[in-house]
């Protein structure tokens, strides 16, 4: 069977001696081979579909694997960080001190203070000096729905429509 590239090439060339055809013998048989053509187009489009049904079969596939996977590494990490939240809770009732160290035949365990942070209580209460405030956003449906009313396209953005082709 031949490829798409090759049956757009022929569709054109049985287009062209179509309208080049002089008699109507000719242009008959110029009608044939554009229904012959067809045929092949639709047996091509229905590999395609078929072929794209099975890669997207195998993608959902990958991503239950993925999210699988994913459920796993957490569930890992968070057993990592309540084995160390314990071992700090109890370094804190045996009353160690920053710079005390807990050596393992792999490794030291070695207490640490962290860095000052700010934990908010209330954040109705916080001063305005400091919040901050959202980075700005182009909001695209207002631009839409203004070309859609005045046929104004605004400095700096472009309103296209492209195309697609949809399988169901």
């Amino acid at each position: 069977m031949a490829s798409l590239y090759e049956l757009n090439a022929e569709w054109g060339a049985l287009v062209e001696a179509y309208a080049l055809a002089e008699t109507p013998e000719e242009q008959q048989a110029a009608l044939e081979a554009l229904a012959d053509a067809q045929g092949d187009f639709e047996d091509k489009a229905e590999a395609y579909a078929r072929v794209r049904q099975n890669a997207l079969a195998d993608a959902e596939a990958y991503r239950a694997e993925a999210d699988r996977l994913t459920g796993l590494a957490r569930k890992a990490e968070a057993l990592a960080d309540r084995l160390r939240g314990a071992l700090l809770l109890s370094c804190k009732e045996r009353q160690m001190v920053k710079g005390d160290k807990v050596k393992t035949s792999i490794g030291v365990w070695t207490l640490r203070e962290n860095p000052w942070s700010v934990k908010v209580l209330d954040e109705h209460k916080i001063a305005p000096e400091f919040m901050k405030q959202p980075a700005p956003v182009v909001d695209k449906g207002a631009i839409l729905a203004r070309f859609k009313d005045t046929g104004e396209v605004p400095e700096g953005v472009d309103v296209v429509r492209d195309m697609r082709i949809d399988f169901k």
